[in-house]
């Protein structure tokens, strides 16, 4: 039954005592999936996620703006044990134009969670999504790679993850409203917020209990307009895209 909406590891030494106390039969309480925020991201066999993707892509120098929607669905359809002996989650990703046609598989992605971390491996970059327990402040380093990588975006080779830092929960027990629907107890991830003169850089997402991320926004703009007073990054920019990703159907 599903609902449809409209619109490796941490090693913290105190959260290793933490866990390991917790099995002592000395009358504490054994932590749940609640106190250490498991719930936020779940993942089994044949769940699926789709999402409404709208973009903005700024292409040759600024001159051309492609502005477009489409809805990506995620869907878990395989797993093995790898070699650290966790279970690693296979995420079947496909795209449509619209949501009533059928859907085109586009990757192949991993997702990877045990009691300290969740992470997804994403075109050969790894991201640790969260660390267990979550937490207001809560901090990590979530790009698992050089951040310096080159995407290529329409052509052009930008730094997307460039300056980005650590990731860090800034927001928790939120109630957020995507159209008429509304999610409780939302956590915020600010996963990069950096600009200079000629870059803009911010990636942040949301997610709510037993369902996972439910949004998804990204501004990642390039401009060489230095002397641009009074203009926003929407107009000066002259590449790279904004992203606004919104979960519309989940099982």
């Amino acid at each position: 039954m599903y609902k449809r909406l409209h619109i490796k590891y941490l090693t913290s030494a105190f959260l290793l005592v933490l866990i390991f106390s917790s099995c002592q039969d000395d009358g504490t309480t054994v932590p749940d999936d609640g106190t250490f925020g498991y719930k936020y991201y779940p993942v089994a066999m044949g769940k699926y996620w789709i999402y409404q993707v709208d973009s903005t892509i700024y292409d040759d120098a600024g001159a051309n703006v492609i502005s477009s929607s489409s809805y990506v669905k995620e869907e878990i359809v395989d797993f093995f044990i790898n070699e650290f002996d966790d279970t690693t989650f296979v995420l079947n990703r496909s795209i449509a134009k619209n949501l009533n046609d059928e859907f085109t598989t586009t990757d192949a992605w991993t997702i990877e969670k045990n009691e300290f971390m969740v992470a997804r491996t994403e075109e050969n970059l790894r991201f640790v999504k969260l660390v267990f327990p979550v937490g207001l402040d809560r901090r990590w380093k979530g790009n698992q790679f050089d951040e310096l990588i080159a995407i290529d975006v329409a052509g052009e080779s930008i730094q997307v993850y460039k300056d980005w830092g650590d990731y860090v929960i800034v927001n928790e027990g939120q109630t957020l409203n995507t159209d008429s629907l509304q999610f409780k107890e939302v956590i915020e991830v600010l996963q990069g917020d950096a600009t200079n003169e000629i870059e803009r850089r911010y990636a942040k997402e949301y997610f709510a209990p037993d369902i996972g991320m439910i949004k998804k926004e990204m501004i990642i703009l390039d401009t060489q307009c230095i002397f641009c007073p009074g203009e926003s990054w929407e107009e000066k920019a002259e590449a790279g895209f904004i992203l606004s990703q919104t979960l519309i159907e989940y099982n």
